[in-house]
């Protein structure tokens, strides 16, 4: 058996040049979404991670591939380039990435516009160290195996310089490949790890402005999933009428406790008394239940509301 059935101590070192955020008692990250979305997550316990390949990014992960690896393997011969893409583009059919978008930001305008109903929606804020805590590298559901991050996206621009510990963390990926390339399980290794860690957390730096913070989940073999594991089988959401190409979106969920939400946002679009009395009767079950406290609050940014001012 190769030494690198588990994770390279090399690669782990790569990691934590490129991610290694480490979230504090009291740090909040909101989710945007819609009111609808606020009621399942309340009522269920549950959050929903989207299927990467239905994200509204169409180039999402596959940017962070191509670029990652025309960065690491920079001097390699374009065989084994292409040999490492085979072998991330395989593993990404049979392990897809699974995402749920938060920021570090409340009441952040461009949120509101594109993830919570055009300013109609809410922005739920999480306990960021409660969602760290529940997640870990390797978990194992059955004889599936669940590996999770959850980190601050980093909006790379890859015709330009990269910072410099994007590119330490690059080069040691690269040390460790041209050390150990005609190692299969190495490779394997080498893939797995930037598959589930490097690219979920890579976008196009045009997308800077959303401050993105990403719950992603991998290496979560569907075929292997028995009966017991139902909470995280694949399941399908209808989609928005405005995309007619696409029927329903793949997704699973990821249980909560409801002491996790510290704080709810309505948009600034929303009547403040009406949305109050829906929230309070939401949580009136859950709240006494669990004796968690959350804070609600209104957006008075002035966006597409002008009866406010009148």
């Amino acid at each position: 058996m190769s030494q690198y059935t588990s994770k390279p101590s090399e690669l782990d070192e790569a990691i934590k040049r490129f991610n290694n955020r480490t979230f504090e008692k009291g740090d909040i990250l909101y989710h945007y979404t819609d009111f609808k979305a606020l009621e399942g997550i309340i009522k269920n316990k549950k959050i929903w991670l989207t299927d990467y390949r239905y994200l509204n990014d169409t180039s999402e992960i596959h940017y962070a591939r191509d670029n990652v690896i025309k960065n690491i393997f920079a001097f390699s011969d374009e065989d084994y380039k292409k040999f490492i893409k085979d072998i991330h583009s395989e593993m990404l059919k049979r392990y897809p990435i699974y995402l749920i978008s938060f920021s570090e930001d409340k009441n952040y305008l461009p949120n509101w516009r594109c993830y919570a109903d055009d300013g109609k929606g809410v922005c739920i804020g999480f306990d960021a160290k409660a969602l760290q805590d529940s997640i870990s590298c390797e978990k194992n559901i059955g004889t599936a195996a669940m590996e999770t991050v959850l980190e601050k996206v980093k909006y790379l621009n890859f015709q330009n310089d990269i910072d410099n510990k994007s590119r330490e963390s690059f080069e040691l990926f690269s040390e460790f490949c041209n050390k150990n390339r005609n190692l299969q399980s190495a490779n394997l290794a080498m893939a797995n790890m930037t598959i589930r860690t490097l690219f979920p957390q890579i976008k196009h730096s045009c997308y800077q402005e959303e401050k993105e913070v990403r719950f992603a989940v991998s290496n979560l073999d569907y075929e292997k999933l028995g009966p017991k594991e139902l909470e995280f089988k694949i399941k399908y959401r209808h989609n928005h009428p405005n995309d007619p190409f696409v029927k329903s979106k793949p997704y699973i969920e990821y249980p909560i406790e409801i002491d996790w939400i510290k704080k709810i946002w309505s948009g600034p679009r929303v009547h403040q008394a009406h949305f109050l009395q829906e929230v309070k009767f939401l949580l009136s079950d859950e709240s006494s239940e669990n004796g968690c406290k959350i804070d609600i609050y209104h957006s008075t940014l002035p966006y597409k509301n002008m009866a406010k001012y009148n």
